[in-house]
């Protein structure tokens, strides 16, 4: 996704899994920080002067917090729209789904 929109001389910020992914982004014009997701200021410190955002993760421990904290963030700095793509594989579906909806419950309803 970065290297498309890089490739159309777009501004492009991004936190990533690897350094490797990181070296090879920021080596193409890419900006990014920090790689903690569930850190709110480094969050924020990536977020900050962003109109759109695209968070894509895969479903795991961490996946709950990491989302909401992004939402929060954006809301704060006043980005336009966030595109949440996520994954989960067939086998996580019926186990996950149910703790997920359990857990989100309470972080969605402030």
């Amino acid at each position: 996704m970065c290297g498309l929109l890089l490739d159309r001389g777009l501004p492009v910020r991004a936190m990533v899994r690897r350094e490797d992914d990181g070296r090879q982004l920021y080596g193409r014009r890419g900006g990014g920080g920090g790689r903690r997701l569930l850190e709110p200021a480094d969050v924020y410190r990536v977020v900050s002067g962003c109109r759109r955002i695209y968070f894509g993760m895969s479903v795991s421990a961490g996946y709950l917090e990491a989302t909401v904290t992004m939402a929060v963030v954006a809301r704060e700095v006043g980005v336009d729209a966030v595109v949440n793509m996520s994954q989960m594989t067939v086998s996580q579906m019926s186990i996950q789904k149910h703790h997920l909806e359990r857990s989100a419950a309470p972080a969605l309803a402030q």
